[in-house]
């Protein structure tokens, strides 16, 4: 071989070379946004499930409270919060429905804080042992439900309509959730 042969396939090499070294770059920058991406997903869907959790918390309790005898007491109109952890606070069924459930705060119900969950305004991190290894999310917001006295169905019984809100770990992810109960 010639010294001249050998300086044209070493060029080839490192061009080749290069040219692997740019796909790779490319392929690997790829991986990383997707992993970033599929994070960001995944943070976003355990946000949604503690809101959604956190709402059928409130529902069941409203569908637990209209199956306590003697029944909530019922007022006309219901025009305030309140917050059921206070001792001496009864529920209360409304007769006047709540006018927008989906902008939250809302301006009359019940708030209660369910037995587990920690709320803390804002939510953020909280570090459950000293090494802050096992580490869980605050709510925002404690959940709330309003529950309606719908009047008798054709069927005679009683309908109530509870709507329930719940708060992940931050304001912005909210889940409502409405059910109907009818009583005899």
């Amino acid at each position: 071989m010639t010294p001249r042969s050998k300086a044209g396939n070493g060029g080839f090499a490192l061009i080749t070379a290069m040219v692997l070294m740019v796909v790779l770059a490319i392929v690997s920058t790829m991986l990383f946004r997707t992993s970033g991406t599929e994070s960001t997903v995944a943070g976003n869907t355990l946000e949604h499930q503690r809101a959604f959790e956190s709402a059928e918390s409130a529902l069941r309790y409203g569908e637990w409270l209209l199956r306590q005898s003697p029944l909530p007491t019922e007022v006309e109109l219901c025009n305030t919060v309140i917050d059921l952890s206070e001792l001496g606070t009864s529920p209360t069924i409304c007769r006047n429905a709540l006018e927008t459930p989906q902008q939250l705060p809302w301006p009359a119900g019940m708030q209660y804080v369910p037995e587990g969950m920690t709320v803390k305004a804002g939510g953020g991190l909280l570090a459950t042992d000293a090494n802050r290894l096992g580490r869980d999310v605050f709510y925002a917001a404690r959940p709330m439900l309003y529950i309606q006295n719908l009047g008798r169905g054709a069927d005679g019984l009683a309908l109530y309509q509870i709507t329930a809100a719940g708060f992940g770990g931050n304001v912005d992810t909210v889940s409502v959730l409405v059910s109907v109960v009818s009583l005899q």
